[in-house]
């Protein structure tokens, strides 16, 4: 849970710092890499529970 609970902070600190446009996440070089890889873990974290 202590994942999730992360990936849940750094995904709201991200949302507030791109201002509402989440499509620039996936443009900016540096963060793209590591939020791809957080979204790719809780994606599957969640078709587990599912």
């Amino acid at each position: 849970f202590r994942a999730i609970e992360e990936f849940i902070e750094g995904h709201a600190r991200s949302v507030s710092h791109l201002s509402g446009v989440p499509m620039t996440l996936w443009g900016n070089q540096k963060e793209s890499k590591r939020t791809r890889e957080e979204l790719d873990k809780t994606d599957a974290a969640h078709m587990t529970t599912l």
